[in-house]
C-alpha cells in the first residue's frame, strides 16, 4: 500500500529506497534465522549432564503432567475469557477511560465534596514571592 501510494504520487527514489530497506531487512532476519535455527550444534559444544533431581529420600522426582500443563490452561482460558467476554471488559475498559479523561470523580472522592477537579488541577504553582527568602548560607527545614 505504501509502494503504491509511493509510485501515485511519483516518489521513485523513496519508493526505492524503501523497497530496498524493506528486502535488505529480509536478508537479515533470514540470515539469522538459518544461524540459530538450522545451523548444526557444534562438535565440542556439548550438553552437559546435570543431576537427577530428587527428594530428601534419595527418590527420583518426576515433574507431574498437572504441574506442566496447569499455566498453559490457565492462559488458555484467560485468552478463551477473553473473547468470550469482549463486552464487559470493553465497558469496564471505556469507564476507565472516562474516569481517566475526567478526574473529578476521582478528586472529589479524595478530597472530599467541596473540591473540584478543576480547582486542584489548575491551581497555579505557589510564587516566588509568598516564599519566605533564605539568607544565604541559612539552612531551611
Amino acid at each position: 500500500m505504501i509502494v503504491r501510494a509511493g509510485l501515485e504520487i511519483e516518489a521513485y527514489v523513496v519508493t526505492g529506497i524503501a523497497l530496498a530497506v524493506g528486502l535488505m531487512t529480509l536478508y537479515s532476519m533470514v540470515k539469522i534465522w538459518n544461524e540459530v535455527f538450522w545451523k548444526s550444534l557444534p562438535e565440542d559444544n556439548q550438553v552437559p549432564e546435570t543431576a537427577t533431581p530428587t527428594g530428601d529420600d534419595g527418590r527420583l522426582l518426576k515433574p507431574s503432567l498437572w504441574m506442566m500443563y496447569s499455566p498453559v490452561m490457565v492462559l488458555a482460558l484467560c485468552s478463551l475469557m477473553i473473547g468470550v467476554l469482549a463486552e464487559p471488559i470493553m465497558w469496564v475498559m471505556m469507564a476507565i477511560g472516562d474516569q481517566l479523561y475526567e478526574p473529578s470523580g476521582y478528586v472529589e472522592a479524595v478530597l472530599g465534596a467541596s473540591a473540584s477537579a478543576d480547582d486542584v488541577l489548575l491551581e497555579p504553582a505557589a510564587t516566588a514571592e509568598e516564599e519566605p527568602e533564605v539568607e544565604a548560607g541559612e539552612m531551611t527545614p
